[in-house]
């Protein structure tokens, strides 16, 4: 950095980055000015900006700070060559500059820059993007000051169980999950489905299934209705997925709902009904993988009559929608442009597929050529963030995505959201495999997969109970989870200290199907009975007791153990959760003589001072009226159940402490 500086005795206080965007004629101007003190008190500052599709950098002179004042100046190249002065001059407000921008005695923008972080020369820059434009507060974007800083708030340990509707155009041939993918991947289920009912991807690629989305029969209110009952306590909306289409009203992609296909703002039309519905509303982005996983929509067949015809990605600009549905789209924006050329020498469609499953199927890393997609990126996700302030934001990757722009969205989201709620914090951010120096920063979500105890810090699995896009062979041959399953699975969860996201697919049109409603029906009456041994509760000292607390655990898809066994629970299966004076011993399966015998209440063992502490006062059976008989021996507590069963799947027992 070069430059003069006047003396202040607060030069310190303006060390570092700040981040302003303003509209002048020459169109929207993003800078990141930075500023440096000396041991002297002398200040220098250095501009670099982006406007239109130029980048480059600038020294400041002058730079001056007397009290809260601030002024400096930048030298402007112009097109012609010439270089001009322009002037600012400003106050210093905690993390914010407030400037006047003047050229010779005119005055032209009025500013606000904010304070990004850190101290001068530790953060990015301006062409690596205003990724670094976060909302002011506590939160940092760094590891370290997002793991000392968290703490998971009381609503999402209390709320246990939420739905989520991962619903976007894929959804649209009823044919499962990655269907936006693997339509351009010769030989799969999914490419000979799209041949035969669209035709070929040369000619009708995914871009014409967005537009085919119209959500014709989509009844929001209905839905929030049924998921309400079924138990949620928070809902979740897929804001874009691997597609890279926005489902939300998004400044940044122009590929979004409200443009293309249903015309509608998904994600805030989802918002507010849900929190009419009294549910705390979150949102999942998958987006930051669009740049690897659209790449085989720039590939060819390799075999048959299409051989190596590309398909439409490789083709289509945005000239060619002229007088067409898409004009003033451009399909480079959806399909992220060529980045992981198909090899031209691949003889067999099996070859086609192993190579695409190899070469760009899943990466974490911020993509090579950048080219602006990672700060693109980051601003989709910030826009996200501050359109619709979400309690709980799902990001579908490994730790954080594309290196410091997801610790930026990270930190942005945090002190967004703290500001947001007048200075407490209520977000939930969830991201996968977390290494454990860096856990405690958000909470760990395991897909499809449970903690195998009880973990320290809170946690949630998300599973489906089908494919994660609707799939149509599912429901004509009755093969979703069941409502046994999915309980059996809610009480693992919550006994581990977790929470359970759930997916209930919706057809592209907006309905859900007869199962999924029955589904829906059978999850709100177990939950009218048991309710009470979820919502608003803590694990105990242990989670359970059973065969399947003594057996290895089956491995989970992800990570984690299996989120449904395969193997049946038996009634000696129980899981322990507390909620104030009580202890809830959840039955995984209905004893066949009508006796339970709880073995972690046992008198006189060595663990139960540690676990039970307190004498028992009485047991109940939730949704029955019965009086149970019961007592404590060495062997455990034994009650004796009702003749009648409230309900069925899991069966949860009181226990009152004295």
């Amino acid at each position: 950095m070069t430059g003069l500086a006047g003396m202040s005795a607060h030069a310190a206080d303006i060390d570092g980055r700040w981040y302003a965007e303003f509209e002048t004629r020459m169109g929207l101007q993003k800078y990141v000015y930075e500023f440096k003190s000396g041991d002297d008190g002398t200040i220098t500052g250095n501009a670099e900006w982006q406007r239109m599709d130029q980048k480059g950098a600038t020294a400041l002179k002058d730079v001056k700070l007397s009290g809260d004042t601030l002024s400096f100046v930048e030298m402007m190249t112009i097109p012609d060559g010439s270089q001009i002065s322009v002037t600012y001059t400003g106050k210093l407000s905690g993390d914010e500059l407030k400037l006047t921008r003047a050229v010779g005695n005119v005055a032209t923008e009025d500013l606000i820059a904010k304070r990004v972080t850190g101290k001068a020369g530790s953060g990015g820059s301006a062409a690596a993007g205003p990724q670094n434009a976060i909302a002011p507060g506590p939160f940092q974007p760094t590891w370290e000051s997002l793991a000392q800083g968290y703490r998971c708030p009381d609503w999402f340990r209390d709320a246990k169980f939420g739905i989520w509707a991962h619903w976007t155009a894929q959804c649209v041939p009823e044919q499962g999950d990655w269907y936006a993918r693997n339509m351009y991947i010769q030989g799969t289920r999914q490419y000979d489905y799209h041949v035969a009912h669209y035709g070929h991807p040369s000619t009708f690629g995914f871009m014409e299934i967005d537009n085919l989305w119209k959500a014709e029969h989509w009844d929001p209110e209905k839905l929030m209705q049924l998921y309400k009952r079924a138990g949620a306590k928070y809902f979740v909306a897929l804001a874009n997925h691997h597609d890279n289409f926005d489902t939300y009203d998004s400044k940044y992609q122009p590929w979004n709902s409200v443009n293309v296909g249903p015309k509608k703002d998904i994600v805030g039309t989802w918002a507010r009904i849900a929190r009419e519905n009294g549910l705390r509303f979150g949102v999942s982005n998958h987006s930051s993988h669009a740049w690897h996983w659209f790449q085989p929509a720039y590939g060819h067949d390799v075999e048959g009559p299409y051989a190596f015809v590309p398909y439409d990605a490789a083709t289509l600009t945005k000239a060619d929608g002229k007088g067409k549905w898409w004009e003033g789209l451009d399909p480079k924006d959806l399909y992220c442009g060529l980045r992981i050329p198909m090899p031209s020498d691949l003889k067999t469609a099996k070859e086609a597929e192993e190579w695409h499953q190899k070469n760009d199927q899943w990466f974490e890393t911020v993509p090579p050529n950048d080219n602006g997609y990672s700060e693109k990126w980051f601003l989709r996700a910030q826009d996200l963030v501050d359109k619709y302030h979400p309690d709980l934001l799902y990001l579908d990757d490994n730790e954080l995505p594309l290196g410091q722009y997801g610790l930026d969205i990270a930190a942005h989201y945090y002190n967004a959201n703290r500001a947001f709620h007048g200075g407490r914090l209520e977000a939930v951010l969830d991201a996968k495999y977390m290494k454990p120096e860096h856990r405690a920063a958000v909470v760990q979500d395991i897909e499809r997969g449970v903690a195998e105890g009880i973990s320290a810090a809170p946690w949630q699995t998300d599973t489906c109970i089908g494919s994660w896009h609707y799939e149509r062979r599912l429901f004509d041959e009755h093969k979703y989870k069941t409502v046994a399953q999915v309980v059996h699975l809610l009480v693992d969860v919550v006994s581990k200290n977790g929470n359970l996201l759930l997916s209930v697919p919706l057809r592209g049109d907006g309905t859900i199907d007869d199962d999924e409603l029955a589904f829906l029906g059978g999850m709100a009456k177990w939950m009218d009975v048991n309710g009470e041994a979820i919502f608003g509760s803590r694990p105990w000292v242990v989670y359970g007791e059973g065969p399947s607390t003594a057996e290895k655990a089956e491995a989970g898809q992800f990570g984690g153990a299996r989120d449904v066994r395969t193997k049946p629970y038996t009634a000696e299966d129980i899981r322990f959760t507390t909620k104030g004076d009580a202890i809830y011993a959840i039955l995984l399966d209905w004893p066949s003589d009508h006796g339970v015998v709880i073995k972690s209440f046992a008198v006189g063992s060595a663990e139960t001072p540690a676990r039970l502490g307190r004498e028992v006062a009485s047991v109940s059976l939730l949704g029955s009226a019965e009086k149970l008989p019961w007592q404590r021996d060495a062997a455990g507590l034994h009650v004796v159940l009702p003749a009648a069963r409230p309900g069925s799947d899991a069966y949860s027992l009181k226990i009152a402490l004295k």
